[in-house]
């Protein structure tokens, strides 16, 4: 099956938290929408205290605010921060924020936002990884028979975003993942086959539909850095475990190809 047959079958079709085109799904409702990375190296903050600097795994971030996992032998520490620096694949934006809670050696903090800059650093993170917490998998469109020796699995949430796993029957072993999501006017899709990173997309004309017969999805010849880090963002966003554990191999070569390490894989809760 093409790619470009994967865009007209899957897309042509409401996801479903998406619901009608007027109607906002549950987690655009939410005031502020949390989401929760899988990544350790692709996500992860350091608190500022009076007297040092201590690494933190998120453990799940909004626009509002962040729960950090901090070593329990310095949580006590961190009562008394109210600095942080984010870092988000490899890069930084510093926060202000005020302590809420502490449980364990969780503690949650709001964000003061003096200004506009974090909103505008979290925004790409949050709503990419948005996209990856929504994919549910698709019941009637799963384990259909391609061919007599494969059968494909897919998984569609917001964007809209799909992902499609095929597998061959012989073996029983993933041989390829796709992953296919929207970016204003136009789909790209990320695949992974063979150990092999490809990347293709389609380009809309102003006279064309998203899901008119010719819609020119074509290879890219070179991967796109900025294209790869919100694949990355999405599959970081998953929260499905089945799925989860199912790209495991394509977020690898994603944070081999990216140079984002090291990598520190955790399962979603």
């Amino acid at each position: 099956m093409s790619i470009g047959t994967m865009i007209k079958g899957l897309f042509s079709k409401k996801s479903p938290s998406e619901g009608s085109a007027d109607k906002p799904s549950f987690r655009d409702m939410r005031m502020h929408a949390r989401v929760r990375p899988n990544i350790r190296s692709v996500m992860y903050a350091q608190i500022i205290t009076p007297s040092a600097s201590i690494h933190a795994e998120i453990i799940d971030i909004s626009y509002g605010g962040i729960a950090l996992s901090v070593d329990p032998s310095k949580a006590h520490d961190v009562i008394s921060a109210v600095k942080a620096s984010i870092f988000v694949e490899n890069q930084k934006c510093d926060v202000t924020m005020k302590y809420l809670h502490r449980r364990g050696n969780v503690c949650g903090f709001s964000f003061s936002h003096e200004s506009a800059d974090a909103l505008i650093f979290l925004r790409e993170p949050i709503e990419m990884m948005k996209r990856g917490a929504s994919l549910v998998k698709v019941p009637h469109a799963s384990e259909q028979q391609d061919s007599p020796n494969v059968n494909s699995m897919f998984w569609r949430g917001e964007g809209p975003t799909d992902i499609k796993l095929i597998r061959t029957s012989g073996s029983g072993e993933l041989s390829e993942m796709h992953l296919i999501t929207r970016e204003g006017r136009n789909y790209y899709c990320m695949s992974y086959k063979h150990g092999t990173i490809t990347q293709s997309e389609t380009r809309q004309d102003s006279s064309s539909k998203l899901h008119k017969q010719n819609d020119n999805m074509h290879a890219i010849r070179d991967l796109d850095p900025i294209t790869m880090k919100k694949s990355l963002l999405i599959l970081n966003g998953i929260e499905d475990q089945e799925l989860l554990e199912l790209i495991a191999a394509f977020r690898h070569a994603l944070l081999n190809h990216l140079g984002i390490g090291p990598k520190l894989i955790k399962a979603a809760k």
